[in-house]
């Protein structure tokens, strides 16, 4: 598609400069985290048939929070435990991933699942003024560990190991 010109008359392609707008929601004293959703590579779109497929779920069979390791180390979180995201619509328990692929004030969910662990019950629906489209990728949020007494009350853990949870 588009190897020899552009579909205009003159052939070439046609960029319109738009301004830069932050988001509708930056990081602030109460939510000092940027979230931002996208894709686990197994997973399309929301994961209604990628999550029902057995090869693909045992690769990616639930959803993560990624965290820096300097946040992780400030916040006492720790690699496959759980931690509460919260934003200004909801909260949500993820189970931890410490990578040093992400920075130190952003976290990451992917979005293939619904119910409690629906990443867009966090983010933000407001729409971008031009195009229309709901701001879902990125918004302010807190985040902080669940102690094991907690994850056992919620019944996340039993008798010191992780149980899956469901949520849907």
């Amino acid at each position: 598609m588009f190897t020899e010109s552009y579909a205009h008359p003159d052939g070439r392609a046609k960029f319109h400069v738009l301004p830069y707008h932050h988001p509708d929601e930056v990081p602030d004293e109460e939510y000092p985290f940027q979230l931002t959703t996208g894709r686990y590579l197994v997973h399309y779109l929301t994961g209604n048939h990628t999550r029902r497929t057995d090869m693909l779920i045992s690769k990616k069979p639930e959803p993560y929070v990624e965290v820096h390791p300097n946040t992780a180390a400030k916040l006492k979180l720790y690699q496959d435990e759980f931690a509460r995201i919260k934003t200004r619509r909801a909260e949500a328990l993820y189970k931890v991933k410490i990578t040093k692929k992400i920075k130190p004030d952003v976290l990451f969910i992917p979005m293939h699942w619904e119910g409690s662990r629906a990443a867009n019950r966090l983010t933000n629906p407001v729409l971008d003024p031009i195009c229309k489209m709901p701001e879902f990728k990125v918004c302010a949020a807190s985040l902080q560990a669940v102690s094991k007494e907690e994850a056992e009350r919620l019944g996340l853990i039993q008798g010191g190991k992780r149980q899956f949870v469901s949520g849907d």
